[in-house]
């Protein structure tokens, strides 16, 4: 039987964009969250949110973004080609920008994974890139990441 890779034996390339958003972008999207909090739903694992497993993942989610979609995707767009550059991938065509909105409340967490399924070659996935991006109310009101 062939080996799997080890795909946590080295940090993937990455790139930090401060300010991604920009403030008034990020007030939008907690005022939102705030007002549509009650409509985020526990977040599940696998292909196709298959299943719930608050062994590797407990958070909330929200996939509804209203009129912020647009807003949210075009700011993606924007750094695309850099991004492209900075990491060293082949040139792409954005087809489908997926976004939700995680909370992370007290004991939330996410293991370590990656965005990917590497454990089934005939897994089929078109995700090139993914992009997280955290925010919080000003004053922070807690410690931690």
């Amino acid at each position: 039987m062939k080996k799997q890779p080890n795909v946590f034996s080295r940090i993937p390339p990455y790139r930090i964009v401060p300010c991604f958003l920009g403030d008034d972008l990020i007030e939008r999207l907690i005022a939102y969250a705030i007002a549509k909090q009650t409509e985020f739903r526990p977040t599940k694992i696998g292909q196709f949110d298959k299943c719930l497993d608050p062994n590797i993942r407990v958070s909330r989610v929200l996939r509804d973004f209203d009129d912020l979609y647009e807003p949210l995707k075009i700011r993606f767009q924007e750094i695309k080609q850099q991004a492209i550059l900075d990491l060293k991938l082949s040139p792409f065509e954005l087809a489908h920008c997926e976004i939700e909105l995680v909370a992370h409340e007290d004991g939330a967490f996410y293991k370590r994974h990656i965005d990917t399924a590497t454990n089934r070659p005939e897994a089929k996935t078109q995700r090139i890139m993914t992009g997280v991006l955290y925010f919080h109310r000003l004053p922070k009101c807690f410690s931690g990441g």
